[in-house]
């Protein structure tokens, strides 16, 4: 029965299983410290790459996982760039990420003030996902000096 039971799940998850899951987010410094990249701006637009019907992320027969989702994101303040991506505030950058949560792709809120954090990929462009550090509701004061200066590496 117990081999029955195994061909059955082998038989199931014959196209594969994909996941994400984030561990807990720690304070604010050590996700600054481990990023290449924190900046406060607001996404105002967002497309898929390469341009495809949302609904056909999820079918069966499509490489999602090739898919990336690139938002433009005007730039408010930036407190940590690398220096081979120069970023200063009143900019539209690409940020990137990939197009499904499963795949640990992250999401950024329209129209919505937002600290990001994240990396730099090969190609030079600004890169988050779904367990980078999101701020939403605002930064304490204390945060704020934190990522104008005072957080040490």
């Amino acid at each position: 029965m117990w081999f029955i039971t195994l061909l059955l799940m082998l038989f199931l998850t014959e196209n594969g299983c994909f996941g994400c899951s984030c561990a807990p987010k720690g304070p604010l410094q050590v996700a600054f410290c481990r990023s290449s990249f924190v900046i406060k701006g607001k996404a105002v637009k967002e497309e898929l790459n390469p341009p495809i019907d949302e609904g056909d992320l999820y079918s069966s027969d499509f490489r999602y996982w090739d898919v990336k989702r690139i938002y433009d994101v005007n730039v408010i303040e930036v407190f940590k760039a690398p220096e081979n991506v120069p970023v200063k505030p009143g900019d539209v950058i690409q940020a990137v990420t990939r197009a499904s949560g499963s795949l640990c792709g992250g999401n950024l809120e329209l129209d919505t003030e937002q600290l990001i954090i994240g990396g730099v990929n090969g190609d030079g462009q600004l890169t988050f996902g779904l367990c980078s550090h999101k701020e939403r509701n605002g930064l304490t004061p204390l945060q704020l000096e934190g990522l104008r200066g005072e957080y040490s590496c």
